[in-house]
């Protein structure tokens, strides 16, 4: 299955929050054009009636928009959007008999499990963290030889970098052979929302 057009995903985290909803709806009509909806601690009755408040809001700001989801198989199911897994699961298989030809992304923090996600089907690979990231302090930087060590190691499989990017260090993962990033805080945490999507997407060449 092809990977979304756009070179910048932005991950929804915890979206079911009402701010950052707002933040993400703002970023959507800045540009963003993949979005992936992950919230680790909702419960599952919030985060599928959030899911489908929020997907109806970004379609009606573009009906095209890309829209995934992380880790709750039967929203994705229920919503027949795209899906993104890890190592806690769903498996790549379980999510490929459930979804048929949807996109499933996998997130991979080394070159095998990278290897083995391609092997059981996957569409795309994340790789993190690329850079020091805030979202995991303690977790060691993989660094942009490593990116592009995954880049060959599963091509032609897509590959998209996470973890500390922003529109300043963005360009130098594309150039390692990423397809596309994946940002949290460089854009929902920022104090200009539409700024921070112009420039990844300039930086990104996304820019349209």
């Amino acid at each position: 299955m092809p990977l979304p057009t756009s070179s910048v995903c932005l991950i929804a985290d915890r979206f079911t929050d009402e701010a950052v909803q707002a933040s993400v709806i703002q970023a959507a009509e800045a540009g963003i054009r993949w979005v992936q909806l992950r919230d680790h601690q909702a419960e599952d009755d919030v985060f599928a009636r959030e899911a489908r408040r929020i997907v109806e809001r970004l379609r009606e700001i573009d009906p095209n928009i890309v829209i995934n989801i992380n880790a709750r198989l039967v929203v994705a199911e229920e919503l027949g959007l795209d899906f993104h897994t890890g190592r806690l699961g769903p498996a790549v298989g379980e999510a490929r008999a459930r979804l048929g030809d949807a996109v499933i992304g996998y997130s991979a923090h080394d070159a095998e499990e990278a290897v083995v996600a391609r092997q059981e089907g996957a569409d795309y690979i994340t790789f993190s963290p690329i850079f020091p990231t805030a979202s995991k302090p303690d977790a060691q930087p993989a660094g942009l030889p490593a990116l592009g060590h995954v880049v060959a190691v599963v091509r032609p499989l897509p590959v998209v970098a996470l973890g500390g990017i922003d529109a300043k260090n963005a360009a130098s993962c594309i150039e390692a052979g990423a397809r596309a990033v994946a940002v949290i805080g460089s854009v929902l945490r920022q104090p200009d929302i539409v700024e921070a999507v112009r420039n990844l997407l300039e930086a990104t060449g996304s820019a349209g």
